[in-house]
């Protein structure tokens, strides 16, 4: 198989001009702000979407009622701002789908302890077990045929890939649920991810992958800052998302997509590509953080940097497939310019260019919300400081080269000790801070340099630089068409 030319996905029968079902609530989604006049702004990818008159009071009733009216126009409003990410669903348990829908496929290789575990804890559900190579064969057949469960042997490894398309090849139920087999399930982990399920456009469902209890550094840090966890907001997932991936160490599926999802040809990012894959095929994918899956972290740091360098060499193989979805920053030129210059040690020439944005958004925000200025000021604020943290860790993560080559001079030692302090400590903020935040900058670090490590050799080894190219947006364009945007079929009702 030619590995730029992606597994086909079936696209979705139903279009943007589905009505969303009934029976959930919305809530804005992260990011989403209302601003008077009926204009809203957010989503992914982001634009500005201007609700005149009734759409105003539909998305009212929405958000106070939830989605409960038979009327065919408000389903379909309904379901462009959820397709758009500007409103997130929330389904209530009691209406989930029933867990007997949806069998569990395992690839597990040389972890029969950790299998029994995690056997123990699917409970009644039907489980395919996929030996991926292990070198205790006779173990891991005891423990799948003690638990029920069938069992798919690989003679030598083929990678995580080939046993989950192997194992989904086994699948009669409506739903697969992939789950490592060193992940531990905790509580009620099934009935919030299934529950979206009820939208007919829904591919796949992720929960919350958290860094298991455990003592060491290593431990408390993953449980502060894995790589696997995503954070505590649902989110729509796709490139252009807050969440643009979600793992496969547990994701449930639409059975009928398969067998055939994994690319096999990849060890790593597999994950990634199919998400990108549904998404590209007009399918939505959906983080439920309220469900909850703990994965350990590696037992020493040997191996702990070694995962970080693997995902960092799975970008060149995913930029071959899907293009500038794998940039390692994103923004607008000004964001991107403005921080810098005030890296650079310039801040007032930043703060200008910052300034001047600002005043440019207001004016083309005029007419399309009754406080422009405020508007302006707010996006612009947001956009500014949130982002500043986001792009030092990105530029660790993809350009310490030209960090260590900056090293010689003082500007440049400046420089790549601010980027790498913001990077490190902006994310112990938003930790559970168990640890030192000092010790966690440490820690963050040597994450972020043993990914960007891997991207490098990835890059070198394809040939191929697109995974270190800028992605640049032009600020102005999502409000250019809010106008176009509104939608009529409400408007006119």
């Amino acid at each position: 198989m030619d590995p730029s030319s992606p597994i086909a996905v079936t696209p979705p029968p139903y279009g943007e001009t589905e009505p969303f079902p009934q029976g959930c609530s919305f809530a804005l989604s992260a990011g989403t702000r209302r601003f008077g006049g009926g204009l809203l702004v957010g989503g992914s990818p982001f634009r500005a979407m201007q609700l005149r008159g009734p759409a105003q009071d539909a998305l009212d009733d929405l958000l106070g009622l939830g989605h409960r009216s038979d009327s065919t126009v408000i389903g379909r409003f309904a379901r462009r701002l959820v397709s758009a990410g500007l409103l997130t669903p929330s389904w209530p348990l009691s209406e989930a789908i029933e867990e007997g829908r949806v069998t569990v496929v395992i690839p597990v290789k040389d972890r029969p302890g950790q299998l029994d575990t995690v056997l123990s804890s699917v409970g009644s559900l039907p489980a395919v077990v996929v030996d991926d190579g292990s070198v205790d064969a006779g173990r891991v057949e005891e423990i799948a045929v003690r638990h029920g469960a069938q069992l798919i042997r690989f003679a030598e490894s083929r990678g995580p890939s080939a046993a989950r398309n192997a194992g989904m090849e086994r699948v009669s139920t409506e739903f697969t649920c992939f789950i490592d087999s060193d992940c531990v399930l905790e509580g009620s982990w099934l009935a919030p991810l299934v529950g979206h399920f009820n939208d007919p456009l829904v591919a796949a469902v992720a929960p919350r992958v958290i860094g298991s209890h455990g003592a060491g550094l290593l431990a408390t840090y993953e449980r502060a800052a894995g790589p696997l966890d995503l954070g505590p907001t649902p989110a729509l997932v796709r490139p252009t998302s807050t969440v643009s991936f979600v793992p496969a160490a547990c994701l449930v599926v639409r059975t009928d997509l398969g067998p055939k999802l994994f690319d096999e040809a990849l060890r790593c990012g597999e994950d990634v590509d199919l998400v990108w894959r549904l998404s590209e095929a007009g399918w939505l994918v959906r983080y439920e953080p309220s469900a909850t899956v703990a994965h350990p972290a590696r037992a020493s740091l040997g191996a702990w940097l070694a995962q970080r360098w693997s995902y960092g060499t799975s970008a060149a193989e995913l930029e071959r497939r899907h293009g500038d979805a794998v940039a390692p920053l994103g923004g607008s030129a000004v964001t991107l310019a403005g921080w810098s210059l005030a890296v650079l040690g310039l801040p007032l020439i930043a703060l200008g260019l910052f300034g001047l944005d600002g005043a440019r958004l207001s004016r083309r925000l005029r007419g399309l919300t009754i406080r422009p200025i405020h508007a302006s000021w707010s996006l612009t604020t947001t956009a500014t400081w949130g982002g500043g943290p986001i792009l030092a860790r990105q530029v660790l993560r993809s350009y310490a080269p030209f960090l260590v080559l900056g090293l010689g001079s003082r500007r440049g030692r400046r420089a790549a000790a601010f980027i790498t302090a913001v990077a490190g400590l902006s994310r112990w903020f938003k930790s559970d801070r168990r640890l030192n935040p000092f010790v966690f900058a440490g820690l963050s670090t040597l994450d972020d340099l043993s990914y960007c490590g891997g991207l490098w050799h990835g890059v070198i080894r394809t040939r191929r630089s697109g995974a270190l190219r800028p992605r640049i947006v032009r600020s102005s364009s999502v409000i250019r068409g809010a106008n176009r945007s509104a939608p009529r079929a409400v408007s006119q009702t």
